[in-house]
C-alpha cells in the first residue's frame, strides 16, 4: 500500500474517532493495542494488520469502504439509487416507510 492511502486512512480513523468523542487512550484500550498504535494510524505512519482494521471498523462504528476510500454508506446507498427507476425508487420509499411505522409501532409497546 502506498503513504498517501495510509495518511487516508489515518485521517478518516481520526475524524471518525473524534465525531464519538472517543480519545486515543480511550481507543487503544477498546482495541487492546498502545496509544502509539492509535497515534501511528492516524499519523499514516504506521501500517494496520488486518485484524486491527477490522477492529477500528466495529469500534468507529464504519464501513471499510468509509476508511479506504471515503465512501459512507449514505453516499453509496445515493449512487445505487441513481440508477433505479422512478417506479423502483416508489417501491423503495414505501417499503421504508412500512418499516418506519412498524419501529414506532414496537417503540410505543
Amino acid at each position: 500500500m502506498n503513504k498517501k492511502l495510509f495518511e487516508d486512512i489515518g485521517k478518516r480513523v481520526k475524524k471518525r474517532r473524534i465525531e464519538l468523542g472517543y480519545t486515543q487512550e480511550y481507543l487503544a484500550e477498546k482495541m487492546d493495542v498502545s496509544i502509539q498504535m492509535i497515534s501511528g494510524t492516524e499519523s499514516g505512519k504506521k501500517a494496520l494488520k488486518l485484524e486491527n482494521f477490522i477492529k477500528f471498523c466495529e469500534i468507529l462504528e464504519t464501513t471499510p469502504d468509509y476508511l479506504i476510500k471515503g465512501r459512507d454508506p449514505t453516499s453509496i446507498l445515493i449512487e445505487e439509487m441513481e440508477q433505479l427507476t422512478d417506479t423502483q425508487i416508489e417501491r423503495i420509499n414505501a417499503v421504508i416507510k412500512q418499516c418506519i411505522e412498524m419501529c414506532k409501532e414496537q417503540n410505543e409497546q
